[in-house]
């Protein structure tokens, strides 16, 4: 069944929503990842993507429906179902689910209910040319890992403000209170906005703020972007709260030990070179902020992008991973390529 096909029968199966605009969306992504080091399983890979030590993390292959309601007077109905693929011997086929909400927009913004990637990921996370690659600064010491994965529960509302893009959302704690009589949800929220700024026509600021409605679990992140020509520069500075830096939220798939909290930078440059060729490095740090520096690492990373055409693109390059143990430790070379339809 042809792609055209295929969103003619969702939108039957959704009865009147045969007018609505339907798009079946998609990505697949296969890279030969060959690690190296003690932070992770030596070997070559067949992979979708490698965050931290994890392969297959962090992955890009997806599968999703996207349906807009023209109702009239401006106002739009939204629904969105997304799902992780990945092209791998052990996880082939449709996996967890990545966002989906049903929501409205209109002159008063964008309302949305479901799950969501936060505000605060999505401010900077597209910044970093390798995103959802095995070259990724995300959970390998360049981004924290709030800049994966989806929030539950989640009621979000956009807008934009003289070109200014404000996102504010709440992800409702259903979590039972076991002491409460009677029995309760505990309504921990987690809270999260974030603020991105055009200042004139070639930097970008950026603001993000998160609560996660526990003990110490608030982090704030502010970035630059800087485009001129055929160059392109990006920076950010992370702060995470204890709570966070203690779930392994700071790098790779280990806490960050006895800390008051985590300080994580991310840096990167690009340079394009022609209308298919883009050259990018990268650096980044988490640095505990207490006396324990034993979870301290570095990122780095360097590649080539290559554009086919707009739906097919190719990457090689090289992250290292180093740290203050050897369960930081590793050297990832990568070839890739990823098409999306």
């Amino acid at each position: 069944m042809n792609k055209k096909l295929l969103a003619v029968a969702i939108a039957l199966a959704f009865s009147s929503a045969a007018m609505a605009d339907v798009k079946v969306t998609g990505k697949v992504q296969a890279e030969l990842v060959s690690i190296s080091g003690d932070g992770s399983t030596a070997g070559l890979y067949l992979a979708d993507g490698t965050e931290g030590h994890k392969v297959n993390a962090g992955n890009a292959g997806a599968l999703g429906v996207v349906i807009k309601h023209d109702l009239g007077n401006g106002l739009t109905a939204l629904a969105k179902a997304n799902f992780s693929i990945q092209m791998d011997a052990n996880a082939v086929g449709l996996g967890k689910g990545r966002d989906g909400y049903v929501g409205l927009n209109g002159g008063f913004g964008t309302v949305l209910a479901g799950r969501i990637a936060t505000p605060y990921k999505m401010s900077t996370v597209k910044w970093d040319p390798f995103l959802a690659t095995s070259l990724q600064a995300r959970g390998s010491a360049g981004m924290s890992q709030l800049h994966n994965g989806y929030a539950d529960n989640v009621l979000a509302y956009a807008n934009k403000f003289g070109g200014v893009k404000v996102v504010g959302a709440v992800a409702l704690d259903e979590s039972l209170d076991a002491t409460a009589t009677p029995a309760a949800t505990k309504g921990d929220h987690a809270i999260t906005f974030s603020v991105n700024a055009p200042i004139g026509s070639n930097l970008e600021l950026a603001l993000g703020y998160i609560d996660m409605g526990g003990t110490d679990t608030t982090a704030v992140k502010v970035g630059a972007k800087f485009k001129s020509g055929a160059i392109t520069v990006s920076a950010q500075y992370e702060t995470l709260g204890q709570g966070i830096a203690a779930t392994a939220s700071a790098k790779s798939s280990a806490a960050m030990p006895g800390t008051d909290s985590v300080s994580v930078i991310y840096g990167n440059v690009s340079f394009k070179m022609s209308s298919a060729n883009t050259i990018a490095a990268a650096f980044g740090s988490a640095a505990s902020d207490g006396s324990d520096d034993s979870g301290d690492a570095t990122y780095a990373s360097a590649g080539m992008l290559h554009s086919f055409n707009k739906k097919v693109r190719g990457h090689v390059g090289f992250r290292s991973v180093t740290g203050k143990t050897s369960a930081d430790e590793s050297t990832t070379l990568v070839g890739g390529l990823r098409v999306k339809f």
